[in-house]
């Protein structure tokens, strides 16, 4: 057969500018292919007629040809390199029962994460490795979704690492770092997935060991692995961390301190978060006894020298915000919550009101929102949760209540939820996604709370919107699909035994196929948990 290139040049002038503007005839090329071509633009067809550009026809089913052909006559190029070693041998069984293999495989294509998450997470209880056929596809997920790695590596096996060596976008999972793999190899040599394994498993052993590692590699790393490798310190961080973390707050990479700041704040007795909390008590009095000796906060009238050195930058950096709010802002986001409790002798929820009726509350609420992120603490997300029908105002800064809601005990979370339920202000598809995006991976939810749930969606799901009513201006109707788009991710996350009956349960009168898709992938996922737990421990 002729080269590729030879045999596509002769159409490529009247591909890029249009038969319109260069007219004439096809090109002609030799050999059965240019016959074949030509007998084609002589055939007579059913769709010629008025409409139809005949000479763009012939030029689309004359690369049609050429490119059947050029699939056919491919040869294989030489390998310029020598072949890999072969996989070592697999030591860990493989998941090969049929109904959960069958099951796996239709969770890894088409199934939610969520499930997905549930048989990577069952599969390593039981000591088990994904079967062979389905390692391109776990790996491909992983490397679209870095939240699925780590349950995904650990499943590999030899023969998932062999495999993960040969593509350069595999490469996270070059090297699997088991739990009770000590071999320094993977510190020297590895990829930063595997250093940033092998350095949270040498944390959890010998905390001083794995920072003075950190510290000696610190020179050679890109700003990129110093803050990834940074991160690792929290498992098992304390004050001996604190010289390293400072000098890590100085660091030339944004990432880096920003990590450094996170780590610090986890720290109270550390230097910094104490010179911090310092600054902030010099802005704040309480007021007189006519006003109650009500605590005020006043911001800072001018910068000081010493902020450079805690990354405090003197100019104003967001818009809309004014040069002292700005200055507050950064002062109270080096501050750890419990500080404000311990030095105000408020609690959370006391707190909440007092920067609500500041004429600072803005920057307040959002240096509040940063630390809850980077240092959560419980006691001022649950006050937090508890206003935040509320959540109006300054306030409104803290987000997504997903941030609040992630940090709060399962029973506090539950209770909110309850409430949501039974309120019938509260609507009902945003608060089952909230139940479900706050589950943990391998989590159910309560039976208590599980049972609300179906409830309130049975209900929606039963009501007649039919009568007297156009379906398709109806409020209910549309209400109804919202809700019966969130079935395949209930039934990821319910008991089992609660959704016995989802078969039975209502469907909307007038069903939409997005619907009915979504009711038939609920119903996948049932099936698939059942084979899970009749077969896996």
């Amino acid at each position: 057969m002729m080269r590729d290139a030879a045999a596509w040049s002769a159409l490529l002038p009247v591909a890029m500018v249009g038969t319109d503007r260069q007219s004439g005839p096809l090109p002609r090329w030799p050999g059965e292919i240019g016959a074949a071509i030509a007998a084609l633009a002589q055939v007579e067809r059913p769709d010629a007629g008025a409409g139809v550009d005949q000479a763009a026809a012939d030029v689309l089913r004359a690369a049609g040809i050429l490119a059947v052909c050029a699939l056919a006559g491919a040869r294989p190029q030489a390998s310029l390199r020598e072949a890999p070693e072969p996989a070592a041998p697999d030591t860990r069984p493989v998941a090969d029962d049929p109904a959960v293999a069958q099951w796996f495989a239709w969770a890894l294509r088409d199934g939610p994460d969520r499930l997905r998450q549930d048989f990577f997470l069952r599969f390593g209880r039981a000591g088990l490795r994904l079967p062979h056929a389905l390692l391109p596809v776990a790996l491909e997920l992983a490397r679209q979704s870095v939240a699925l790695r780590p349950t995904i590596q650990p499943l590999l096996g030899e023969r998932g690492v062999w495999l993960a060596r040969q593509r350069e976008d595999w490469a996270f999972a070059a090297g699997v770092v088991a739990a009770d793999d000590h071999d320094p190899r993977h510190w020297d040599e590895g990829t930063l997935e595997q250093r940033k394994a092998f350095l949270a498993g040498e944390r959890a052993r010998d905390p001083a060991a794995a920072r003075d590692r950190f510290v000696a590699a610190l020179p050679e790393l890109p700003a990129k692995e110093r803050a990834e490798l940074a991160r690792g310190l929290s498992v098992g961080l304390g004050m001996a961390d604190e010289p390293l973390l400072d000098q890590l707050r100085a660091d030339r990479a944004q990432d880096v301190r920003a990590v450094a700041l996170e780590l610090l704040l986890r720290l109270p007795d550390a230097a910094h978060p104490r010179r911090a909390g310092e600054r902030i008590a010099a802005l704040m009095s309480r007021g007189t006894l006519l006003t109650g000796r009500r605590w005020v906060i006043e911001p800072p009238a001018a910068a000081a020298d010493d902020w450079k050195a805690d990354q405090i930058e003197p100019t104003t950096g967001i818009a809309n915000m004014g040069q002292r709010a700005w200055w507050l802002y950064q002062l109270a986001r080096q501050v750890p919550l419990a500080w404000w409790t311990a030095h105000t002798g408020l609690a959370p929820k006391q707190l909440a009101a007092w920067a609500d009726g500041s004429e600072w509350a803005e920057p307040l609420w959002m240096a509040w929102r940063d630390v809850l992120r980077r240092a959560p603490d419980r006691a001022w997300a649950e006050a937090l949760l508890d206003d935040w029908a509320g959540n109006t105002g300054p306030r409104a800064v803290l987000g997504d209540r997903e941030l609040v809601l992630w940090v709060v005990s399962p029973e506090v979370r539950e209770r909110y939820f309850e409430a949501q339920l039974k309120s019938a202000d509260a609507p009902l598809v945003t608060n089952v996604f909230s139940i479900v995006t706050s589950c943990r991976p391998g989590e159910t939810v309560s039976p208590r709370l599980s049972a609300l749930v179906i409830q309130r969606v049975k209900q929606v799901l039963a009501l007649d919107t039919t009568a007297g009513n156009p379906a398709a201006h109806h409020p209910t109707l549309h209400a109804q699909d919202a809700v019966a788009r969130t079935l395949p991710h209930l039934c990821c996350v319910l008991p089992l035994a609660l959704l016995a009956d989802f078969n039975d349960w209502p469907a909307p009168p007038a069903e939409s196929a997005a619907v009915g898709r979504a009711r038939h992938e609920g119903r996948q996922i049932i099936q698939a948990r059942r084979a899970l737990d009749s077969h896996l421990p």
